[in-house]
């Protein structure tokens, strides 16, 4: 990005110059997985999209390893689960449940 300002009264003009790095903003990807499991039953989920992290909207009914995305039944219910990849370059973090 270049800024000039006129010159005048025989001046030249002035400028200043700085570079500015536009960064793509981040996918979660496509979430897959079996989405029932029994009490102290496993399941996985797995995303299309590399290096986020998994959690769990309610741990009192099922758990999440964050790196793994291996679910683990705790109580019976319903609970989301969200795959967050981090923004970067100013970019929102981007998720998915």
């Amino acid at each position: 990005m270049t800024y000039t300002v006129s010159g005048t009264g025989g001046c030249p003009d002035a400028t200043a110059t700085r570079d500015v790095t536009i960064t793509a903003p981040p996918t979660a990807g496509t979430l897959s997985g079996t989405q029932e499991a029994c009490i102290a039953g496993t399941t996985t989920f797995s995303s299309t999209e590399a290096g986020g992290s998994w959690s769990s909207a309610n741990t009192a009914i099922a758990t999440i390893n964050a790196s793994t995305g291996l679910i683990t039944g705790v109580a019976a219910g319903t609970v989301t689960m969200t795959y967050t990849v981090s923004g970067t370059g100013g970019c929102p973090d981007a998720t998915a449940t």
